[in-house]
């Protein structure tokens, strides 16, 4: 059984009532995301608000997390109105679909559901939250090419197989790739996951980095703990 809870250095996300946990492939995105250090940030499906939150320990921007689904979006609050963060953080309970801003973001971040060709679970909360069922990736990038700032940028993280699909359709909504980093568990295995990051001017160039999570000797790399040194509680 999943721990209630999970702590890090300077918050705490409660996750009972979530269907997704904390997980590492997330943690690397909250840390690796192009955040501003001001600005206007938004967090799409933010669940238990674990992305908003280190987001907000990294950064001083304002920082809207949507959610969609109840559970969830009761479970983000509380995590948010614990954190030392909650007057720049706001929960937001809506449809990304139908979500109106004043704002435009310098930021968009999410970690969205992706595992449409696998068997899906029989819990419609899980099936929200791991399938795309709600929120596929055209809605997503809709809502991301309507809400995102002139010279704005758009962090996602995707199973590395999704890489050149995601890339382009991102391009049909304007969205060019202009950083990734691709993730794999050791520096022996294939790569398994990517953080991808968009913008809406044309990029001359694509930055490419990789992460092995582990090395050789299955501790954890050295890019890996410059990355969640600030958050994790043993690094």
């Amino acid at each position: 059984m999943s721990n209630s809870y999970f702590e890090f250095k300077q918050f705490r996300i409660g996750q009972d009532r979530c269907a997704m946990k904390v997980t590492t492939d997330a943690c690397i995105l909250g840390a690796y995301a192009p955040a501003p250090d001001e600005g206007t940030i938004l967090d799409i499906g933010s669940g238990t608000g674990l992305l908003a939150l280190m987001l907000a320990q990294r950064t001083q921007a304002i920082i809207d997390a949507v959610e969609l689904d109840a559970s969830a979006f009761l479970q983000l609050e509380e995590n948010i109105e614990t954190s030392k963060w909650k007057h720049r953080v706001q929960a937001i309970h809506a449809d990304i679909k139908n979500y109106e801003s004043q704002k435009k973001y310098d930021l968009i971040i999410c970690n969205p559901p992706f595992f449409s060709k696998q068997l899906q679970s029989p819990t419609a909360e899980k099936n929200r939250a791991r399938h795309d069922v709600s929120l596929d990736a055209d809605v997503l990038l809709h809502s991301v090419q309507r809400l995102l700032a002139p010279q704005g940028k758009f962090s996602v993280l995707i199973p590395y197989d999704r890489l050149n699909d995601f890339t382009r359709k991102a391009k049909l909504h304007q969205l060019q790739l202009s950083k990734q980093l691709l993730i794999r568990t050791r520096p022996d295995k294939p790569f398994i996951r990517a953080i991808l990051v968009f913008e809406d001017e044309e990029v001359m160039k694509i930055e490419t980095e990789i992460l092995s999570v582990k090395n050789e000797s299955s501790e954890y790399s050295d890019f890996f703990h410059r990355l969640l040194r600030d958050f994790y509680l043993y690094l």
